[in-house]
């Protein structure tokens, strides 16, 4: 019996390890780009897919990246977010922080040779990043609020609704645990921002 709640214990103790192997990341962003791409994002709530098959108004992400419907959507869905908010902002698109994309594995490659490596605590705005170890796929999302013990709500796309009677899939606010894996998918990364004013070029 010892030993099995000593192998158990290892277990957990191992699941945590990987669990807080994230790696955080700081790029720079100017603040009103910030703010302005938070307010777009939070008219977006509520948005479903026609049919399940990632169709329907979320194409408008798609199509802002150069993608057809049936595509997941999740990273577009923030970088159209940032595309709108520049366009208001009379913003060239050099000042959104993130490449076209919607790819998830894009948003680290470009985070890793354009940002900064800093050991830091999630924060509003902050994008949260899970991936399928040893894989491409994963899955993106934007934070609201940050709550305690590792709890944040954040905005997400191509994500099902916390209401369990709601069958669609599209964008909602989420109930998030960095230190939770979802499902198959680890949490990898934080990316955080650091505001500096824009000049337009």
């Amino acid at each position: 019996m010892k030993q099995l709640i000593m192998a158990v214990m290892l277990i957990l103790f191992i699941q945590s390890a990987d669990l807080l192997a994230y790696k955080s990341y700081e790029l720079y962003c100017d603040r009103a780009l910030l703010e302005e791409s938070e307010k777009i994002a939070l008219t977006q709530i509520g948005i479903t897919e026609r049919t399940n098959r990632n169709d329907g108004e979320v194409e408008k992400y798609l199509q802002a990246v150069g993608l057809e419907k049936g595509n997941p959507y999740c990273t577009a869905g923030i970088y159209w977010c940032f595309a709108k908010a520049a366009e208001i902002l009379k913003y060239d698109t050099k000042a959104i922080p993130i490449p076209k994309t919607g790819l998830v594995a894009n948003i680290i490659n470009y985070t890793k040779q354009h940002g900064k490596q800093l050991k830091r605590n999630a924060e509003k705005h902050s994008l949260l990043v899970w991936l399928v170890k040893n894989k491409r796929q994963g899955h993106i999302e934007r934070i609201y609020q940050v709550r305690k013990a590792g709890w944040v709500d954040a905005i997400g796309f191509n994500t099902t609704s916390p209401d369990k009677s709601v069958k669609k899939e599209g964008v909602y606010m989420k109930s998030r645990n960095i230190l939770h894996p979802l499902g198959r998918l680890r949490f990898a990364a934080l990316i955080n921002f650091r505001s500096e004013p824009y000049a337009s070029l």
